[in-house]
């Protein structure tokens, strides 16, 4: 069996080919639908976001952690049990790239969701939870207008008995401002603080060996998705543990990431004998 199969999991060339060209003719109507004037804005990405949720960005790709099947590292990731609710509200730009952490994210916290914006079902449950009475919810979002963690626990304490849900917008700066506009103005907004023992010393983000941050990487202080929730997660709760098995499973997933592209791992977590077998 050739690498690539073993990757991909699949047992012939053959099943391979006829994945792909139904995944190519499916993909051909999803085209059409969106050149067609007739219909509005929202039901093709409606639509769009269907296409996504059955075919990601990959052909073959496992569905709990984006990685191809053959280097699924889910059985790797460590679980943790956090007292406040997370859900990662995902760009569909970003549904389903090999690169991803809101996923990891999502993978690593019980209890939590990873939503898609523009996917009817999962706009709905987004809504459900914003307009939930019995639970304090706010978007992690920096900037002057956010509070910080500790009046967020506040604020929860005497509205809801403590109870607190966090919404972290997994998108770049373009598609996570026009998100936001998705939420209701009035919507509680959180920030990390300038502090925070997680991220304060970092000045290069984990995932930096697979993904590229504009600017000055050595010091712009970017960080992904996932890191921003476990330093959220730790100003709220003060597991230390939590945060450090989250950004365990990240450098995990940075390295099975570029043993996907073939490359040297960053963090030795893995190797690829670890994963396949061809």
């Amino acid at each position: 069996m050739s690498r690539v199969l073993a990757m991909n999991k699949v047992g012939s060339q053959d099943e391979y080919n006829a994945k792909s060209d139904q995944r190519a003719a499916e993909r051909e109507e999803i085209a059409r639908v969106l050149a067609d004037r007739s219909i509005d804005g929202e039901e093709k990405m409606h639509q769009y976001c269907q296409y996504l949720m059955k075919y990601s960005k990959s052909l073959f790709t496992c569905p709990n952690c984006w990685l191809l099947p053959g280097l699924c590292i889910c059985e790797r990731v460590q679980r943790c049990e956090p007292r406040t609710k997370v859900v990662v509200h995902v760009h569909h730009k970003e549904w389903g790239k090999t690169s991803n952490t809101g996923r990891i994210a999502a993978l690593s916290l019980d209890g939590s969701d990873i939503l898609m914006r523009g996917f009817r079902p999962h706009d709905a449950q987004v809504v459900e939870l914003l307009a939930d009475s019995s639970i304090t919810t706010a978007i992690l979002w920096p900037g002057a207008n956010s509070i910080s963690c500790s009046e967020l626990k506040r604020i929860a304490d005497e509205r809801t008995g403590g109870r607190m849900a966090v919404i972290a917008v997994d998108a770049s700066w373009r598609g996570a401002r026009a998100m936001k506009g998705f939420y209701p103005k009035d919507t509680l907004h959180v920030a990390i603080g300038p502090d925070n023992p997680i991220i304060s010393g970092q000045t290069v983000s984990l995932l930096a060996p697979i993904r590229k941050y504009r600017g000055d990487k050595s010091g712009n202080g970017r960080v992904s998705t996932l890191e921003a929730i476990a330093a959220l997660l730790y100003e709220l709760e003060g597991d230390e543990a939590l945060a450090a098995s989250m950004l365990d499973n990240l450098r995990i997933k940075v390295d099975a990431c570029r043993i996907q592209k073939g490359r040297p791992t960053a963090y030795g977590t893995i190797e690829e004998a670890d994963l396949l077998t061809y």
